[in-house]
């Protein structure tokens, strides 16, 4: 999960990155990502697990000999590798970034689709940034970027805690576990408490990415990837 955070917030920061990954999947000869109609999960025991996901439930390609979902993570890594922190990235990030681009409408009430999140969440990064580059940053910095988009005890955490107390202590330890600097008045963190408190544009892209309508964090096992059956049936993460 430390790599999907870690490209999220890469993207946003780099709206190039972002523009390279969507083209990547668009121009891909085998979708990397395709939706189904519907996806039944029953677990036998405990509580009796038994969902339908009709809206974000879809597999992942491993056909040759494109292996479309290896070559966009292949990709995504390149566009990443700039930085020297960049992780390995997994199967479960290029299958991520091609299910956030499937899906038609995040919130299908505002008609708000995973660019115009990630356009709204760059406004905001530029903002808050005020000129600064990425590699005037922390390596670690776009993890924090991206996990905040998908954490809202996070970002919150950020906007709100206060030196001394309980939570001012999480986050201090925080940051340091991140490599970022624990005094609210460094330039990171100044830039990182003003993309989190803009709440037209950190705050709907947040928002909408996490309680959207047809969001995958909104479903049930969601996260579970399958392959083609012709292929790996047991591929899941």
């Amino acid at each position: 999960m430390y790599d999907f955070w870690f490209t999220l917030g890469s993207a946003v920061m780099d709206a190039g990155i972002f523009t390279n990954i969507q083209t990547a999947i668009k121009n891909s000869n085998t979708p990397p990502f395709t939706l189904l109609t519907s996806r039944r999960i029953v677990e036998v025991g405990g509580k009796g697990f038994d969902k339908t996901n009709t809206k974000t439930a879809g597999l992942l390609s491993s056909v040759m000999p494109d292996f479309a979902t290896d070559t966009i993570r292949q990709l995504i890594r390149s566009y990443i590798q700039g930085n020297k922190n960049a992780p390995p990235v997994s199967i479960y990030t290029a299958g991520k970034f091609s299910q956030l681009l499937a899906i038609k409408w995040i919130d299908s009430v505002k008609q708000i689709d995973f660019p115009k999140i990630m356009t709204l969440a760059n406004t905001a990064f530029v903002k808050a940034a005020k000129g600064a580059t990425a590699g005037a940053l922390p390596p670690n910095f776009p993890a924090i970027i991206g996990l905040c988009l998908l954490d809202n005890a996070v970002a919150t955490l950020i906007a709100t805690s206060i030196p001394g107390t309980a939570d001012g202590a999480t986050l201090a330890a925080f940051m340091l576990e991140f490599g970022i600097s624990k005094d609210a008045a460094s330039p990171e963190r100044m830039i990182l408490t003003s993309y989190v408190t803009d709440q037209a544009n950190f705050g709907l892209a947040s928002g909408t990415l996490q309680q959207g309508d047809s969001t995958p964090w909104q479903d049930l096992c969601g996260d579970q990837y399958f392959f083609w059956d012709t292929q790996n049936e047991r591929a899941v993460l």
